[in-house]
């Protein structure tokens, strides 16, 4: 269903949502700019609820529709655009708009590294993101040359495995799973034939449902769920 309502998207440039998801997202075409705006919300356990009414307002397409989502898209660019004090630690060196830099392919050019025989690997990843894929974290795993190495999946987490993969879901989120994986494998020196594993079977399963201390702290949540 969401498919084809970016192709329609797309093959009706006039369309007023135009204007209302573009000037957010930059993007060049509507479609890319839904695709952008949901990847935001998929990111966060939270605002992960909201992909569904968003979506079924987007569909319907009629005038109270656009109001709502006029304002909730103002909110979630505020959100977004909101900074801290990590920010200052961030670097868009890599985004900005020119020629890359380029150098001549030298032997280890498409190679896969060794792991040298004292080390260890831990690779952590979630099978719910769409900018690295869980396939090439497999596929990663699979060419590198060690017999010291441990994948460890996510199923619900998305981009940023280390940061979105709570043990508990609270407003104030709980980091714990991956440091607690990363934690053991330092404390016994690598060995992962020691690393405790029970800490994942402790992930919230995935959910739609909205939490109602999220919804009571943003009157936009209750608006994009109001149907009527």
């Amino acid at each position: 269903m969401l498919n084809d309502l970016l192709v329609e998207f797309d093959n009706n440039p006039d369309s007023s949502y135009v204007s209302l998801v573009t000037n957010m997202t930059e993007s060049s075409t509507l479609s890319a700019g839904v695709r952008s705006m949901l990847a935001k919300l998929l990111i966060n356990a939270d605002t992960r609820t909201l992909i569904p009414p968003v979506v079924h307002r987007l569909r319907r397409c009629d005038s109270n529709d656009f109001n709502v989502l006029s304002h909730f898209v103002g909110a979630l660019s505020a959100d977004s655009s909101s900074k801290t004090q990590d920010d200052a630690f961030r670097s868009d060196l890599l985004n900005y708009d020119s020629d890359g830099i380029s150098y001549e392919r030298d032997q280890f050019w498409n190679q896969a590294a060794t792991v040298p025989r004292e080390a260890s690997l831990l690779l952590l990843s979630g099978k719910l993101d769409p900018q690295t894929p869980y396939k090439y974290a497999e596929n990663l795993f699979n060419a590198l040359d060690s017999s010291r190495k441990e994948l460890i999946a996510f199923d619900y987490a998305p981009h940023g495995v280390v940061f979105s993969t709570p043990i508990v879901k609270v407003m104030a989120r709980l980091y714990v799973v991956v440091w607690s994986c990363s934690y053991h494998t330092l404390k016994n020196n690598g060995d992962l034939e020691r690393l405790d594993r029970s800490c994942i079977d402790l992930v919230p399963a995935f959910n739609l449902t909205i939490p109602i201390e999220f919804m009571l702290e943003r009157d936009t949540v209750q608006a994009i769920f109001d149907y009527t």
